[in-house]
């Protein structure tokens, strides 16, 4: 049986198609580890905090002052609005390579409200902090042994909502 010209031309149009989506997720993955793996935070430095934080108004920042070496800020990734303002924030951290720092999930919320941080858990090691109105979760989804390491930073650490007091969040 021959093959009319429309199936013959499907054929390569899909083979096309999957060449194309091959080379934008090959393009991504190079820009993502490119962002990540040169130390350069920029992107997610304090001009990105401040636009995100104006476009969500509501529950003030929580940040750490210092970093672990090799870990970077990768941005917020949920906020829950209510009336206007928001509620609840998350961010995410992780290092370069993620092996040695797994992504970390930060999640502050008023205290006084119930939590949806703790739905975040799931599986993943936790610590909760109270900074005055406000209830920080971090998760972390890596091994025991690497989870108890950041569990350990995120229960010490300095935390500020002033965003020149993080000196890692560059301008």
């Amino acid at each position: 049986m021959r093959r009319t010209w429309n199936e013959a031309s499907r054929g390569v149009r899909v083979f096309l198609a999957a060449v194309l989506v091959s080379a934008f997720s090959f393009a991504v993955a190079i820009a993502v580890q490119g962002s990540v793996g040169d130390g350069d935070s920029s992107a997610y430095g304090k001009g990105y905090v401040s636009l995100y934080l104006r476009e969500n108004p509501g529950i003030p920042p929580v940040l750490p002052m210092r970093l672990p070496e090799d870990v970077r800020f990768l941005g917020y990734d949920t906020t829950r609005m209510e009336r206007g303002k928001a509620v609840m924030r998350s961010a995410q951290f992780a290092g370069n390579p993620y092996s040695a720092h797994p992504v970390q999930t930060v999640c502050i919320e008023w205290s006084q409200q119930e939590s949806e941080c703790a739905s975040l858990v799931g599986r993943g090691e936790a610590v909760t902090r109270k900074l005055a109105s406000i209830r920080l979760t971090v998760i972390s989804n890596a091994s025991p042994e690497k989870s108890a390491e950041v569990i350990r930073f995120w229960r010490d650490v300095r935390l500020t909502s002033d965003l020149n007091d993080a000196a890692w969040l560059q301008p």
